[in-house]
């Protein structure tokens, strides 16, 4: 996803926010002109914790 299509779901004033909580993460790769490209699935876990509270960042899944 282009930089404007996340800014669009999660709200421009938002854009800080996600880019710390990107931090670490990785992206699919660069478009052609240079912008990045976000895998949808990060931009859905963040909208996640917009609308709802819970971050999998702090409660991620484990396995015994």
């Amino acid at each position: 996803m282009r930089e404007s299509e996340v800014k669009k779901l999660i709200g421009e004033e938002n854009w800080a926010d996600f880019g710390k909580w990107m931090r670490g993460q990785t992206v699919v790769g660069t478009y052609p002109d240079g912008e990045l490209n976000y895998y949808s699935w990060d931009v859905a876990a963040f909208k996640q914790k917009l609308d709802t509270g819970y971050d999998r960042q702090e409660n991620p899944l484990t396995w015994d």
